[in-house]
């Protein structure tokens, strides 16, 4: 049986002081940002609404990807060369932006590289707790209208013994389908406590979407194989924030 009262929601301050913030030194943003073109500006918005945060930025990328973005994006404090998956375009790991916690023996805060984040610093640092994860479910904008996401989480706050322990699933791919449900779910079995973010915070600018449903399904089956969980399609609806909510 899995604990669900492992997965709380946050509880949030009101707010009082939006705007640039001191730098944090307690952890560092971790990405891996997208080589294409059609990307550049999506990606240089978050990245900058990071660093206004008070977030030092990584990104994991192969070496001939950082020979060309490092002079896009000024605002990574630092690169950290990886081979990537040859059969997904140069995609990263999942378990290779993780274990960026063990390199750097810090936490880290994983997170999509299109994610901008509003909001007060307070309401993301006011959650950290020990070796509890924090999962950030993100807004959607569309149109000026703000939804939230229905199914998948994009933010993850991980700290190193967290992640020492992550199992080395080499089928998740940043940016492909079924990644955010591994964590959490993997939270949830190994019995990890981890607080959910939903307001405020992480926001998303929709796009045309860059995986298929094959592949959503595939990687769903492979979970539920791998931690033995077969209503694995029903795991977000059993977390804290219904699906479909409003923000």
């Amino acid at each position: 049986m899995i604990n669900f009262d492992l997965a709380q929601p946050a509880i949030y301050q009101p707010a009082t002081r939006p705007g640039i913030y001191e730098p944090i030194s307690n952890f560092v943003a971790v990405t891996s940002l997208s080589p294409q073109p059609r990307d550049l500006q999506r990606q240089s918005l978050a990245l900058e609404s990071w660093q206004r945060f008070g977030l030092t930025v990584v990104s994991v990328n192969t070496s001939h990807e950082v020979s060309r973005l490092r002079v896009l994006y000024p605002m990574v404090s630092q690169w950290i060369e990886s081979p990537g998956d040859p059969q997904a375009n140069g995609r990263q790991r999942v378990w290779n932006l993780a274990r960026v916690a063990n390199i750097l023996n810090q936490p880290i805060l994983l997170i999509n590289s299109d994610i901008i984040i509003t909001g007060e610093q307070e309401d993301l640092t006011s959650q950290i707790l020990g070796d509890h994860a924090i999962v950030g479910i993100r807004n959607n904008v569309r149109q000026g209208q703000v939804r939230r996401e229905r199914w998948g989480f994009d933010v993850f706050y991980l700290t190193p013994q967290i992640t020492a322990n992550l199992p080395k699933l080499d089928w998740f791919l940043i940016g492909k389908p079924g990644w955010d449900y591994w964590l959490p779910l993997h939270f949830l079995k190994r019995q990890i406590r981890a607080t959910y973010l939903a307001d405020r915070l992480f926001y998303h600018h929709c796009h045309p979407t860059r995986w298929t449903q094959d592949e959503n399904r595939r990687s769903l089956e492979l979970l539920a194989d791998h931690y033995r969980f077969k209503h694995i399609g029903r795991l977000r609806h059993r977390l804290p924030f219904p699906p479909g909510s409003a923000a």
